[in-house]
């Protein structure tokens, strides 16, 4: 997502997420669970990713996921 956490950490269309933190995350559901497991919005999230081969650490600023969906509007 633009200017998302990921978006602001520098990762990019195509990176291959392994670890977050040292626990290997093998599917979506994974990724959640480890980055949820670490607390609260606003927790770094130590990502281990590979780029072109190469394998990159990178730490993400988490949000609370609310804070990207529109509010709906009221009359």
């Amino acid at each position: 997502m633009p200017d998302g956490p990921a978006d602001s950490a520098g990762i990019e269309p195509g990176d291959i997420i392994l670890r977050i933190v040292e626990q290997r995350v093998k599917n979506l559901r994974e990724l959640y669970k480890a980055i949820w497991g670490l607390g609260d919005a606003v927790v770094l999230v130590p990502m281990t990713l590979v780029r072109d081969g190469e394998a990159q650490e990178v730490a993400v600023r988490s949000v609370d996921r609310n804070s990207f969906f529109r509010s709906p509007r009221t009359h």
